[in-house]
């Protein structure tokens, strides 16, 4: 699944060419795309009207399924986040899924690198399809046993580091080095 806003930033061209090159070799993978289109959602980035169009024009490589505020409603139904995002920052999707129990193929950036370090999730070499879809490939040729066992990396590795309770407790060192606290 794809499951961002829908603008270039994003990936999500190379996201429905991935699903294309892998549908092919690969006719009984589905390829997903949750995201909004609404310009209130997606915020300060411009949606761009051509993308739908795009993702209209290969519905028979993708299914969109609308925006789906809740990535509880859809995660569990899925196996893999693929996050061809050009930047991130904390990559909220990204940890979502970890959380959720899916494996997570993402661009190296700074965000993903930072979320994805010391997981057997997928880093792939910074916009370039190629690698994107190899990495795919490689999530598919895994077997349930890795699969099952990565997620509970994955879990383990949000829940420790990314907890509210842990970012609550940073914040509060941080602060209290910065604003002695009396």
């Amino acid at each position: 699944i794809f499951f961002g806003r829908l603008i270039i930033e994003k990936g999500i061209l190379e996201y429905i060419e991935a699903a294309k090159i892998i549908k092919k070799k690969y006719p009984d993978v589905n390829f997903f795309i949750a995201g909004p289109t609404d310009q209130g959602v997606i915020g300060q980035s411009k949606f761009s009207i051509s993308t739908l169009n795009i993702i209209n024009e290969n519905k028979k490589y993708v299914k969109y399924m609308g925006y789906i505020e809740n990535y509880k409603k859809v995660f569990p139904k899925m196996d893999c986040l693929v996050s061809p995002s050009f930047s991130e920052g904390a990559g909220t999707s990204v940890m979502e899924a970890m959380l959720s129990g899916l494996f997570v193929v993402a661009y190296n950036n700074s965000g993903h690198k930072y979320v994805l370090n010391e997981t057997p999730n997928k880093l792939v070499k910074y916009n370039n399809v190629n690698n994107l879809v190899k990495n795919i490939e490689k999530f598919i040729k895994l077997n349930n046993d890795q699969i099952k066992k990565f997620k509970t990396i994955s879990y383990n590795k949000i829940t420790s580091k990314f907890s509210s309770n842990v970012i609550s407790y940073k914040f509060k060192e941080i602060l209290d080095r910065e604003y002695k606290i009396i």
